[in-house]
């Protein structure tokens, strides 16, 4: 079968004609077009300049005429303003004016400046600069052209007697110069019509004779192209007679047999070579097809393992213990398994993207950037750090980390796994093992050796007055007190670190608190000059107003102590200490204080002690039990030189003591010493079970007694506003008159230092259940209680 493009010659007789023919009019038509925009420009710009200087010989002309006019009215008004006629003057100008309808102003100034007469009032025109500014003495014109109007403005000056009198200003509008601007502009887009008309044609006709020219010629030589085309058609290649008669020509059938002969050689034995190789290709193809079906069912094999260990693999992420996060090599968080997220308290979204360094406190970023990162791209994995994570609600967990190094095609470093270990509660042992240890160094071994020193003392001592045996038995006393208060101290340290500590809460007076801490803290005021202010919503406190606020009283008095006793430390001499309290929803107390305190500083301030070197270690437990009541401690610098402390305490029992009826015993202590109110509520803290109300005179027990019934009342007998007698009277009175009272009257305990007897009998008659002296013991009092 012949499927030779030159078989198809002869479908297309004139093709490369036609071609060589569109090739040439298309260049000749961009030719023309250049030459046309080039023409239209040059023309246009002709037209114009030849429109301009007519339009300029036209001003010319009628500048003359109009200096004339000008010259005319001058000779005209000159005899009337040398005769002082002026009203003539001014007549005979508006005469002119009105004859002359061409003229737009006229003014009349003499040399001085001054203007006698203006046709009209001043107008844009008129205040031109040239116009005002116009020199006296000569004859001065100017085109200017405003809102596509034309005028004239001229100056001729008046001569009286050969002396300059002044000048004649004449502003004329041509109107008849702004029509033939117009009638040029309207004619010349017809000139460069017709103009461009006339090229075209001329182009136009150029073209079609090239292109008959060329079409003559190129077809002679195409029917040539196309006989032979035609004597192809039959060729066999076998016949090499054809192409030799046809190279022997000289003209460019001749250089072209030659050509096809030179081809058609070579194109034979190509076809031969690709019969050879379509033969060996087809073998090929048919071991190829089995290959291919082997390896089809492997790579189905090896696409199911491959499901299957993403799926064993996403699993285990997902339900490993161990934290696991995937980071790129520049340290963005790529995914983290659920432990992790559950941990620190975010959600996938929260984190993705975020630099995984910016999750560490800044202490713990150099190590991690440093050494950690470095270690996995340097060795593809790391020894274990420990760090530090910041969760979502601020607070720190500690894990124990290690990373490994993951590649892309092996070669390329593709991801970083970090795999972490909660290290929190090791942490929280260490923390109570360093707190031990210093508990056991420092506060038991000094109270602990004062005991063993007086006792051996005593024992070696035969012969030892009463007076030294009662003072050494009263500071065996004391340091044993004092080694249980320690004792104690520490394990509600650990207990509130531990969120396990229950809050023996009742309603707090919070003036008797900062009342006990004035006076326990009057010695390191007074030595260093530093002054305590008290404000209660904006006005000096005093010690008899009331602020009451549902919680530990023994813990409110801890957190406040150890936080001033910090406060204090930091505080210069001769400094004002203002504390200032705000009854809002909840309680806000904000400590002033001039200390100037850096960013680090204020970061570690309420941060939990590493070691016993490090101070504000009562910050830290002030916090603690700012938090187990629900409330917080911030810090701010108010100015350069000044901090603010802010407590904010919640009142989780804002109606009183509604709930007294969940309790065994319900206590009322009536004295007006804070110190007393300390002592009566150390005391009984180990009994959760037992509320305690307190009340500072007579007065304010009734009026507890009033609101709810109690099974104990421990009063002292001399209070302000109602002493301890009355106040008793007074109780008894009223469970008289209540019904309900009656049945079970409260037992009236009397704790006074005035032992006398007739003291006793006076408070017995009144109503009392017991006296107790003071100092009163604790065991005495508890089972006074229980009675």
């Amino acid at each position: 079968m012949k499927d030779n493009r030159l078989f198809r010659i002869r479908k297309y007789d004139f093709g490369i004609t036609i071609r060589i023919l569109f090739w040439t009019l298309l260049g000749m038509t961009i030719l023309g077009c250049i030459y046309f925009i080039v023409h239209y420009d040059t023309c246009q710009r002709l037209l114009q300049i030849k429109n301009e200087q007519y339009l300029s010989n036209l001003i010319t002309l009628v500048k003359q005429e109009k200096l004339l006019t000008g010259a005319r009215m001058v000779k005209a008004i000159s005899p009337n303003i040398e005769s002082f006629r002026y009203i003539d003057v001014f007549e005979a100008v508006d005469n002119m004016v009105q004859q002359d309808t061409s003229i737009h102003n006229v003014l009349i100034i003499d040399s001085n400046g001054y203007v006698h007469h203006q046709t009209k009032s001043p107008d844009n025109i008129s205040n031109n600069l040239y116009f005002v500014n116009m020199a006296a003495g000569l004859i001065e014109s100017k085109i200017i052209t405003q809102n596509n109007q034309t005028f004239l403005i001229c100056g001729v000056p008046i001569i009286i007697q050969n002396d300059l009198w002044g000048m004649l200003k004449l502003i004329f509008r041509l109107d008849s110069i702004d029509r033939e601007k117009r009638r040029l502009e309207s004619h010349l887009g017809f000139l460069l019509f017709y103009n461009m008309i006339w090229i075209f044609g001329v182009w136009i006709s150029g073209v079609i004779s090239i292109g008959i020219a060329l079409y003559i010629i190129m077809s002679r030589h195409s029917r040539r192209l196309v006989q032979m085309g035609s004597q192809i058609q039959d060729f066999d290649p076998s016949q090499d007679s054809f192409f030799s008669a046809l190279a022997a020509r000289t003209d460019e059938t001749g250089f072209l047999a030659r050509q096809i002969k030179h081809t058609c050689s070579c194109m034979t034995k190509e076809i031969k070579e690709i019969r050879s190789q379509c033969n060996q290709l087809h073998e090929s193809y048919e071991d190829s097809y089995s290959i291919t079906e082997k390896t089809r069912t492997l790579l189905q094999e090896v696409q199911t393992g491959l499901k299957e260990w993403e799926y064993q693999s996403r699993t285990m992420f997902d339900w490993c213990q161990e934290s696991l996060v995937f980071i790129s090599c520049q340290g963005q968080i790529l995914e983290a398994n659920p432990q992790f997220l559950k941990l620190c308290g975010y959600a996938m979204k929260d984190i993705h993207n975020q630099n995984f360094v910016e999750l560490l406190p800044k202490e713990f970023q150099p190590d991690f950037t440093q050494n950690f990162m470095r270690q996995i791209q340097s060795q593809t994995q790391s020894a274990p750090l420990e760090t530090a994570i910041l969760r979502k609600d601020q607070t720190y967990l500690y894990m124990s980390i290690r990373g490994r190094l993951f590649f892309k095609n092996n070669t390329d470093p593709h991801k970083i796994l970090i795999a972490g270990i909660d290290m929190s509660w090791n942490r929280q042992t260490q923390y109570i093992l360093k707190d031990l240890e210093l508990l056991l160094k420092q506060d038991l071994k000094d109270a602990l050796a004062r005991v063993i020193g007086l006792s051996e003392l005593m024992a070696v001592k035969t012969q030892v007055g009463k007076k030294d045996l009662c003072d050494w038995s009263q500071i065996i006393h004391q340091n044993a007190r004092a080694m249980l208060d320690n004792i104690q101290q520490a394990l509600d340290i650990f207990k509130l670190e531990a969120n396990e500590y229950k809050l023996n809460c009742r309603n707090c007076n919070l003036c008797f608190i900062f009342q006990k801490l004035s006076i326990d803290f009057s010695s390191i005021t007074v030595s260093r000059s530093i002054e305590i202010h008290y404000l209660m919503n904006n006005a000096p406190m005093t010690w008899d107003q009331s602020l009451e606020i549902w919680g530990d009283c023994n813990l409110l008095y801890a957190m406040f102590t150890r936080l001033l006793n910090d406060i204090i430390e930091q505080s210069p001499e001769y400094q004002k200490i203002t504390i200032s309290f705000q009854q809002q929803q909840d309680l806000h107390i904000t400590v002033h204080c001039d200390i100037p305190l850096s960013d680090n500083t204020m970061n570690d301030f309420f941060a939990r002690p590493k070691d016993e070197s490090e101070k504000h270690k009562g910050a830290y437990i002030a916090l603690l039990i700012a938090n187990a009541h629900g409330g917080t401690i911030g810090i701010r610098n108010s100015s350069e030189q000044q901090t603010q402390f802010i407590l904010i305490l919640p009142d989780n029992n804002p109606t009183g003591i509604a709930d007294h009826e969940n309790y065994s015993k319900r206590i009322l202590i009536a004295d007006d010493s804070a110190n007393s109110h300390l002592l009566m509520d150390y005391y009984l803290s180990d009994y959760n079970d037992w509320l305690r109300v307190t009340a500072k005179n007579g007065q304010e027990a009734i009026e507890r007694f009033q609101e709810m019934p109690f099974d104990i009342i421990l009063m002292d007998i001399e209070m302000p506003e109602l002493n301890g007698t009355a106040a008793i009277r007074a109780v008894r009175d009223i469970e008289k008159n209540l019904p309900e009272r009656t049945e079970q009257k409260a037992r009236i305990l009397i704790i006074t230092a005035d032992t006398s007897d007739e003291t006793k009998e006076k408070v017995i008659q009144a109503g009392a259940d017991a006296v107790l002296c003071k100092p009163v013991e604790a065991n005495h009092l508890i089972e006074m209680i229980r009675v």
